[in-house]
């Protein structure tokens, strides 16, 4: 078992160079703890979190998933052989693939002081690792699409990204997510309901009229120049006559 230090959490993946015979595996276990014994701990985020890749047999090999990512700084290399083999395979490179939108940066923070530089460099790291194809609000957990994102992030994202088309698809997300009454929900898409939790709060479900007003207002003055079609639906009076 080896642990890899990345340097900094963030989400995204782990991409391994590895060699081996053919059926020996590496199991990857990712996380932004170590436990006092130097091992890779979930405890942060309600594991288990991990990926498997089995070896080909055909000299240098390299792999990364394709179908999830997660928050992580850590690595925990884990080399298993082949069924009726003691031979194990051998990791050789262990690489972090940053995962997150294609917004393009629009904005640049610097200052004489290294310390403020840091702290922004921190902040836009952990922007960049929720903004995906919704924003989430941790990387490593159900990666669903928090409402409350949209306007209590949306001040600080617009000055650094441009996020006019993510914003008008989580918009579109709302909209398809409501409920006859009026409700959205505090998730949008909502792949999963949570019935004894926040479903109707006005600070995550009630995002819906919130992310009208961002669109056809903060949007428009934070990227100076852009038109922001304004499109009025039902949704909007049937969500506000909801929430009064």
């Amino acid at each position: 078992m080896t642990v890899y230090d990345l340097g900094q959490n963030f989400s995204g993946w782990p991409e391994i160079s590895v060699r081996g015979p053919r059926g020996s595996a590496v199991k990857l276990i990712p996380g932004e703890l170590l436990t006092d014994e130097g091992v890779v701990t979930q405890r942060s985020f309600d594991g288990p979190v991990w990926f498997t890749y089995t070896l080909g047999g055909q000299g240098g090999e390299r792999w990364h998933p394709r179908f999830t990512y997660s928050g992580f700084r850590y690595v925990q290399a884990q080399v298993v052989p082949a069924p009726g083999s003691t031979t194990l395979p051998r990791v050789e490179n262990v690489t972090g693939i940053f995962i997150h939108s294609s917004a393009r940066p629009t904005g640049v923070f610097q200052t004489s002081n290294p310390l403020f530089n840091q702290i922004h460099r921190l902040i836009d790291i952990a922007i960049e690792s929720n903004m995906q194809s919704v924003l989430t609000d941790c990387p490593h957990r159900e990666k669903l699409g928090w409402l409350e994102q949209t306007h209590l992030m949306g001040p600080g994202i617009f000055y650094g990204y441009d996020v006019h088309n993510l914003y008008q698809k989580m918009s579109a997300d709302m909209e398809d997510s409501q409920l006859p009454s009026g409700l959205v929900p505090e998730i949008a898409p909502e792949y999963a309901v949570f019935e004894n939790g926040f479903r109707d709060s006005p600070e995550w479900g009630r995002a819906h009229p919130a992310c009208r007003v961002l669109r056809r207002d903060r949007l428009h003055r934070a990227f100076s120049g852009v038109r922001v079609p304004n499109n009025p639906t039902r949704q909007t009076p049937t969500s506000c006559r909801h929430l009064s």
